[in-house]
């Protein structure tokens, strides 16, 4: 499949201004013009709109370039390989390129893939890429190794840096010979202007440690700029003729402050222009003026897609789109693809914990997640694909949002099959899924649909009056409730108008039988051998609460039991023994860490309450994460969340990321919304999260 913005560009350039020929033409690809249409650049300084042309002519004059980038957006990964590739021509290929992503000791292993004295794979396991490295990095590097052009570690190594934080001069003198090498030889401070920023952008955030002005030399960001700024430095002084390209995060130079500031210290007479590029989602009204010049040149790129943070994924079509791609650590083969639609009320993590134990390393997971969240009565953060009357205009919606994902997740770098794409979903992620069988254009699939609803707005769906001539065929296997199969044959008529071969059969009643069935229609269509029938897992189903919850919770436990062979079924209790290592307990998502309050039952017995608090002395949260903590609570006294809540912030105010959990398999929404309630207006100054209960997280003996 084509990508969405196929940047194979090389922009019409100025030559090096110390050579001082004649300029190139403007263009030399037909695909540039996407590239254009879907960016503006301006000069950062006086706010002027100016051409692509000009903006690389000035670029190609400098010795250094600073490229401030967002890490995660996805047009300006592109727009820095078609800078890159346009800088490369103008300067001749005497060109270099930095990186903020890789750290200076993995130099060697960079060096050897560069020059063809290792593969891939092994320079992967050696250089610790960022985790959106082979959707967004990969493309330059692949660029410089096919150039000869040189890939510079910028970064220092994170080990050290902390070392350093810590310990500061005392710590430096003690390194040893080979750790100092990491470190530029001479350190400076970045002046007051610019830890306001850091200040402004930290604001609240105690735990990111911030040093005082007495110990700012060795502070994280300034060891961060300092070895930056000296490795740009030492590239420069090895070649000065060469032009050295170097991507950052927008916040080291922006304002021509950190790491360009600290490379005006380091060579005062170097030519250095800065470039921040931005996404925003108003490309055509997005004016520049009226703010401080914070670069040289400014890019704005179209808001398409958003990259892998913590896994997750966004794509931008009328708002953003939340998305999830699970593949497995290590492949050889290009794997299969299911793309799940999740139910409403459920995100695409819940569609992971549901489809891992399943697939495991045969296939590859794209849950996409409902397009309209909302916060329930019960303080979960939930979703919806459409509201009563709109099921058409949703599907739509989430079809524009696949189709979007799709090029995304089946760019060559990722190495998955696109003749074997699966699309399936349950319930309201049913519906979309059968929207996208009708209505997307270009791809190929098949469909599997569990039981759907909405079915009276098919009705609304109007069908096109001709098809594109490359339509693929599809397949539908719908699965609908007993009392709902009649009215869905309608629509299965119509649909061989659509090129879609639709089949309906039953969706039974019993759990047992739904996951048998659900597993294996999954697995057929993927390509992949059938699962064996599995007791203890039948065990699980068959002793499942019946509130939708907790059916959903015994539906992942069943399915990890089932993959990792467990001889006899868990118990649904939970007991804290089964909890003491911490490694299974949720931590709260806090940006920078939080308070997991465990809520025990009211009839829990004083020796189990005794073994939850055995837990948080020593803290088995604090172990994984010196930023979060673990709380037990029970009755409505002084261990209440409540009075657990008030005497954390009465040791420090700043605390306000806290994650309720109720010690049960999994609590009914009458139960969490009595919990929120229990805190009263509390409630109204914290940033809370809920999690139903541990039922998914039972821990399994063989």
């Amino acid at each position: 499949m084509p990508r969405l913005l196929p940047l194979a560009v090389t922009l019409a350039l100025l030559p090096a201004a110390c050579a001082a020929p004649a300029p190139k033409t403007a263009l030399s690809s037909s695909d540039d013009g996407l590239l254009f249409r879907a960016s503006r650049v301006f000069d950062g300084r006086t706010a002027e709109e100016i051409g692509w042309d000009e903006a690389v002519r000035r670029l190609a004059r400098a010795d250094a370039v600073f490229l401030g980038e967002n890490h995660l957006d996805r047009l300006t990964h592109d727009t820095e390989l078609a800078l890159l590739r346009a800088l490369s021509d103008a300067r001749g290929g005497r060109i270099a390129l930095a990186m903020e992503m890789f750290e200076r000791d993995v130099q060697p292993a960079l060096d050897a893939y560069l020059r063809g004295a290792s593969s891939e794979a092994e320079f992967l396991q050696s250089a610790r890429p960022w985790p959106n490295y082979r959707t967004d990095y990969r493309p330059m590097v692949e660029f410089a190794r096919a150039n000869g052009i040189p890939v510079i570690a910028s970064n220092l190594p994170a080990a050290l840096r902390r070392t350093l934080g810590r310990g500061g001069q005392e710590a430096l003198d003690a390194l040893a010979p080979d750790q100092r090498a990491m470190v530029p030889d001479r350190l400076i401070e970045n002046p007051p202007e610019y830890w306001l920023r850091v200040e402004q952008a930290t604001l609240g955030h105690g735990a990111l440690g911030m040093g005082g002005s007495d110990d700012r030399l060795f502070d994280g960001q300034n060891l961060w700029d300092n070895t930056m700024s000296d490795s740009v430095a030492r590239a420069l002084r090895e070649d000065p003729r060469r032009l050295v390209v170097h991507v950052n995060g927008g916040f080291h130079s922006a304002y021509w402050q950190g790491t360009v500031w600290q490379l005006s210290e380091r060579v005062p007479s170097a030519r250095i222009l800065t470039v921040a590029i931005e996404p925003t989602s108003d490309l055509a009204g997005a004016r520049p003026e009226g703010y401080a010049p914070e670069s040289d040149l400014l890019v704005l790129v179209e808001a398409r897609a958003r990259s892998s943070d913590s896994g997750v994924r966004a794509v931008n079509v009328a708002r953003e789109h939340r998305w999830r791609l699970q593949t497995p650590p290590h492949f050889d083969a290009p794997l299969p693809l299911l793309v799940w639609f999740c139910d409403d009320g459920q995100t695409a993590e819940d569609a992971l914990r549901l489809w891992k134990p399943e697939l495991g390393s045969e296939a590859a997971i794209l849950a996409m997640e409902p397009s309209f969240p909302y916060l329930g009565e019960d303080g979960i953060l939930a979703g919806r694909w459409y509201f009563p009357g709109s099921a058409p205009a949703g599907g739509g919606l989430a079809a524009a949002a696949l189709a979007r994902a799709l090029e995304e997740a089946l760019i060559p770098g990722l190495r998955l099959d696109a003749s074997r794409v699966v699309l399936g979903g349950e319930g309201a992620g049913a519906t979309m899924a059968i929207l996208a069988a009708r209505s997307l254009r270009e791809q190929s699939f098949t469909t599997l649909a569990f039981a759907p609803r909405a079915q009276d707005e098919f009705g609304f769906v109007a069908l096109p009056d001709s098809l594109p001539s490359d339509r693929p065929e599809r397949v539908l296997r719908l699965w609908a409730e007993a009392a709902a199969i009649d009215g869905w044959r309608p629509y299965a008529e119509q649909d061989p108008s659509l090129r879609l071969q639709t089949t309906l059969a039953a969706w039974p009643a019993s759990l047992i039988e739904t996951e048998e069935l659900q597993s294996g229609a999954v697995r057929e269509a993927l390509g992949l051998a059938p699962s064996s029938r599995h007791a203890a897992a039948e065990q699980v189903l068959a002793a499942a609460p019946t509130a939708p919850r907790a059916r959903f919770a015994a539906r992942v436990l069943a399915r990890r039991v089932r993959a990792e062979d467990v001889a006899t079924a868990p118990s649904l209790e939970i007991r804290a023994a089964d909890f003491a290592d911490g490694t299974r307990l949720p931590l709260s998502s806090g940006a920078f860490g939080g308070t997991t309050i465990l809520v025990l039952p009211d009839d829990t017995e004083e020796e189990e309450i005794a073994a939850w608090q055995r837990l948080e002395e020593p803290d088995v949260l604090q172990a994984r994460s010196r930023f979060h903590r673990l709380r037990i609570a029970f009755g409505d006294d002084e261990h209440s969340a409540r009075a657990v809540i008030e005497r954390l912030r009465a040791e420090n105010a700043q605390r306000r990321d806290f994650m309720l959990v109720p010690a049960v398999f999994c609590a009914e929404p009458a139960e969490l919304r009595a919990l929120r309630e229990s805190l009263g207006l509390l409630a109204n100054e914290l940033r809370l999260e809920f999690l139903p209960g541990l039922g998914e997280r039972i821990p399994l003996t063989p």
